[in-house]
Formats: C-alpha cells, structure tokens, sequence
C-alpha cells in the first residue's frame, strides 16, 4: 500500500469586514470636523496646517493600503495608528492651549471635538480585533522584509512619548477637577501601556543578541528612572540643600575683627582677578549643630525615640497576640479580624479628628462632658482633664492613636504567619507536655521570627516619619514636637530649607540602619 499526503492550503480570508471601513470612516469625520472648526476660527498657522496635513495623509495612506489589499491589514492599521497620535498630538496641544471648556463652544467646539474624538478613535482602532490573513500578497510581504517594523515602533513611540509630555504639561497649568481626572486617568493607565507596548515592540525589530541584553530595560527602565528622578535626584538636592543658611545661599565664613576697639564678626574676603569677593562655606554645619544642640530639638528626639519605641512594642506585641488569639475562635475569626483591622482604612488626619473628640474637655463649669473619655472620668467622681494639654500625659495620648491604628496591620501579618505553623510541630510539643503559653514562646515565636522582624522595622519606619497625628492634634506644641512636624516647620512656617533639608538627612541616615538590617535579614532568609 502507497500513502500519500497532500498539501493542504490553508483558506485565503481576503474578504472585507467591517473594521476596514471603520478608519475610513473617522477620518471622513476628522476631515468634517476640522473643515467645521476651521470656517468657525480660520485661526490656524502654518505649522499647524502641515501637522494637520502630515497626519491627514499618513491616515489615508493607511486606509488606502487596508482597502487595496486586506492581506496588509495588520500593517495597515500600524499606519493609521500612527495617524492618531499625530493628530491627536496638535489636538490635545490646541487643547491645552485652550484649557477652559467655555473655549470650544459654537461651531468651533463641534469641529474641534469632532475632530479629536475622530483621533482618538484612529488610535483605539489599533487594539479592535481583526479576522486572521492565512496568505500575504508580494505587496505584504515585501513590506514585512522592509525596516517598516522597526521604523514604525520607533516613531510610534516619539509620539507617544510627546502625548505623555504634553499630558503631564497639561495637568500642571488645568485647574479644573474634572479635566484633570480624565487626563491623569488616560496618562496614567493607557498612555504608560503603549508606551511600554511600543517600546517592546521597539526591542523586539533589534538584532537578536541586541535585543536580548536590552529586553529586562523595557520593564526596569521606567520604574527605575521614576526612582531616579522622585527619589535619588530630590534625595541628593536635600542633601546638598542642607549646607546651605536660610536664605538657600551657602553662607561666608566668618572672621573677627577689631573696629573702634571692639570685636565685630565680618564675612572673609579675598581678591580674584582684582575683584574683592567673600569667602563661602560649602561645608556649612550651623543646621546640624540646629538638629542635636537645640533645646526643641533635643524635646523632638526624645519624643520621637518614645513614640519608637511604645508604638513598635505595644502594636507589634498586641498584633503578635491577638493573631494567635483569634486563630483559635472558629468562624468568628474574620468578624473579629475585620473589626481590629478597621481603623487601617481611616487616615492618620480623620483617626485624629475622630480621637480629638475624645479627648475633647469642656471648661465652662456645670456643662457636660462630651468627649467620651472626659465623661468617663468625670463619671468615676474625677475632675475632667486637658488630656492635649497637660505634658505629662499628652505625648502617651497620640502614641495611643497610632498604635490604634497599625495594631490591625501587625495583626494581619502576623495572622498569616501564624497559620503557617504546621499542626504536627504544635501537637508534638503538646505531645512533650508543652503548655500553650511555652508553646507560644518556644515554638510559635521562633518559627515566625522572620516575619516579627519584617514587620517591627516596618512599624519602625512609620513611626519615624509619624506627622500628621502631631501636626493635625497639638501642632507639636506643649513638648509634643517630633522631628517630621519640626522639618515641615521649617521649610514650609519658617522658609528656612537649610535647616528642613538638614533634619530631613537626619532622619533619612536614622532609617538607613533598618533598611540594612532588613536587607540583611531578607538574604539570611533566603539563603
């Protein structure tokens, strides 16, 4: 017996559906609308119409090759793609350029947003499914073995870039909410997708060894220029900043002089190139000798190494606690989870205003107390207490507060942790005659030791920076002062961002200790 196989050609889809004439359509409509607005304010230069004309003729070039050959539909609509964005790019800078609404009202208003929904439709039309092409003309393929891939991810990517830039330009000068939101929701979610899309498609049309070195950049890139410029650039220009006086200025030195038989404090002088100049101080420490020898200073260190070390250990402990707690309660462990989580979903400002009720005093005599702990005391045959303003007690009422909040937080983590203990390390220990509580101490500890510490130098960091509490409750007043309240004091009460950069390195180099050990930590787990 003879087998013998024959080749199957695949069907040929060559057929026309409806999303070949849909681009065809919009730009009928963005040509209506610019013929509209134009008749309406015959306004526009000469770069605007060869903008205008560019993207025209790029989006009829596209149009007509989808039409001609619908094998080229996928090239086809990279072209028409690239047509939106071009458009879209004068639009949106007309736009911004005109930010209030009340600009685009008549007919200009009907041909201008004609026009730019019409643009944005050529771009949208990038991402509409299309019926599959089995078989490519010459003209197709020829294209395909062209550089078109390349030159148009390249491109593509330019515009795209410049749509972000003018976005984000145009979201710094609009003040109104509403034009805001829908900006900053198309540059934040589909603007950074097609600007990663088009930059892997951009790597992908490189020569392979190229393309692979450069492929990981396509995702870490971005990420690490955003740290690079909101976080490494603003960390070294504190840093610098914190040499300088108050006046931003890097000050003289000073020297002392003798005149009219008493001693006067001058600024240093020497002559270059003939011209007498004073003598700077680029190594100026006069802010951080403010950050350790100021008396209000030194009441913020130690108030902020209170708040460490009472929120860390009260919050991380309770969390501990209740976590082992609450495993053992059956189905009512989730209400009860839910209830001790909750105040993480209020903001430190609202937990504050709700406590600031609390501790609410009523001073006229013979008047109720309506703050809940006030009437507790003055129901118990005691006199009502200024809690926010008596310094004896007053720091122990906001280092309540925070620890009211993040409980829930080490609560949660900890809870996780805790239930991945396994039963027959628990119930071998039971076995050996182990109570709950050496249990607790002696296996469930040590086995989530771990995540104890991820969690306490977490807790550690917040408490560190802790503000708003201070800020929105006594304004560090009455020796509540903390050094994130003392540093946002000064730069934005006093003008003096020397000092403010200063205490912000202070507490930046207070941090780094704990970064490393959890670093540390991290890679002793790992390993």
């Amino acid at each position: 017996m003879t087998l013998t196989t024959t080749s199957l050609t695949p069907p040929q889809k060559t057929a026309y559906h409806f999303t070949d004439f849909m681009s065809a359509v919009l730009l009928i409509f963005l040509q209506a609308g610019i013929l509209i607005g134009w008749n309406a304010n015959s306004s526009l230069t000469m770069p605007d119409f060869l903008l205008i004309t560019i993207g025209m003729v790029i989006g009829i070039i596209g149009v007509g090759l989808n039409l001609y050959d619908t094998s080229s539909r996928d090239i086809a609509k990279k072209i028409i793609f690239g047509a939106g964005l071009i458009l879209l790019l004068y639009f949106g800078s007309l736009f911004a350029q005109n930010s209030l609404i009340e600009d685009f009202s008549g007919l200009f208003g009907i041909g201008f947003w004609l026009s730019l929904v019409s643009a944005l439709g050529l771009c949208l039309q990038y991402i509409l499914a299309r019926p599959e092409i089995y078989s490519f003309s010459p003209l197709a393929q020829s294209i395909h073995k062209s550089p078109f891939e390349f030159i148009f991810s390249a491109s593509t990517l330019i515009l795209v870039t410049l749509n972000l830039a003018q976005g984000i330009n145009f979201m710094r000068v609009n003040t109104n909410k509403l034009t805001l939101g829908v900006v900053a929701l198309g540059v934040g979610i589909f603007g950074i997708w097609l600007l990663f899309y088009f930059t892997n498609e951009l790597v992908e049309n490189l020569p392979e060894k190229l393309r692979d070195r450069l492929r990981p950049f396509v995702f870490v890139g971005p990420a690490i220029a955003i740290l690079t410029v909101f976080l490494v650039y603003p960390a070294i220009n504190t840093f610098l900043l914190s040499f300088r006086d108050a006046e931003g200025e890097f000050p003289c030195i000073r020297q002392t002089v003798i005149v009219n038989e008493r001693e006067r404090s001058v600024c240093a002088t020497e002559t270059i190139n003939g011209e007498e100049v004073e003598v700077k101080n680029y190594f100026y420490l006069g802010n951080y000798d403010y950050a350790f020898n100021n008396e209000a200073m030194r009441v913020a260190i130690r108030n902020n190494f209170m708040w460490l070390v009472l929120v860390t250990g009260v919050s991380v402990s309770l969390g501990l606690i209740i976590a082992v707690l609450v495993d053992r309660i059956g189905k009512w462990e989730s209400v009860a989870k839910s209830v001790i989580f909750l105040p993480m979903a209020i903001s430190a400002v609202g937990a504050s205003v709700i406590w600031g009720f609390m501790y609410f005093v009523q001073g006229k005599p013979n008047q109720p107390q309506i703050g809940l702990v006030n009437a507790i005391i003055v129901g118990l045959g005691n006199k009502p207490v200024n809690i926010l303003n008596d310094t004896n007690i007053n720091n122990f009422a906001l280092i309540i507060i925070m620890i009211w909040l993040i409980t829930g937080y080490c609560m949660v983590i900890l809870s996780a942790a805790v239930k991945g203990v396994p039963d027959e390390l628990l119930e071998a220990a039971r076995i050996d005659g182990a109570g709950e509580v050496r249990i607790f101490f002696n296996v469930i500890i040590p086995f989530i030791r771990g995540t104890i510490l991820v969690v306490i130098t977490t807790v550690f960091t917040m408490v560190l920076k802790v503000f708003d509490i201070v800020y929105t409750l006594t304004g560090g007043r009455r020796d509540t002062e903390v050094i994130a309240n003392r540093m946002f004091r000064s730069f934005f009460n006093e003008g003096d961002y020397g000092r403010g950069s200063a205490l912000a390195v202070v507490m930046l180099i207070a941090l780094l200790p704990i970064v490393f050990w959890n670093i540390h930590n991290l890679r002793k787990q790992r390993a």
